[in-house]
């Protein structure tokens, strides 16, 4: 089947989505802690990077605070990291104003 006519290049698919600065602050947090977990396993980058099966630097881009450098892992890298921690991904993905699943404290089906 001819599919060159179906087919579009890369270029004339482009369009970027734009990411808001609510978003850009979750994902600061989320980076922070990246890193922050995996310094307090007392792990390295090298370590955790090995565990994960991946390279060095695209561990380190996890961890990158500067967005220019960083960029969004995929789910399963973000699971893999958890793993690679011992942490649940729940934790890692929670925004800010959302309670600790560990101190919250359950009554009668609601959280206080």
């Amino acid at each position: 089947m001819e599919l060159r006519g179906i087919v579009q290049k890369d270029t004339e698919v482009k369009t970027r989505h734009e990411v808001t600065a609510e978003q850009q602050a979750y994902l600061a947090l989320v980076r922070k802690r990246i890193r922050e977990t995996r310094k307090q396993t007392r792990l390295t980058q090298e370590e955790v990077a090995d565990k994960m099966d991946i390279s060095v630097r695209m561990y380190q881009r996890f961890e990158a605070e500067n967005p220019r450098e960083g960029f969004n892992p995929t789910l399963l890298n973000l699971l893999a990291y958890c793993e690679a921690v011992g942490i649940e991904i729940t934790w890692l993905l929670r925004k800010p104003e959302t309670p600790d699943p560990d101190t919250s404290v359950k009554t009668g089906g609601k959280r206080s």
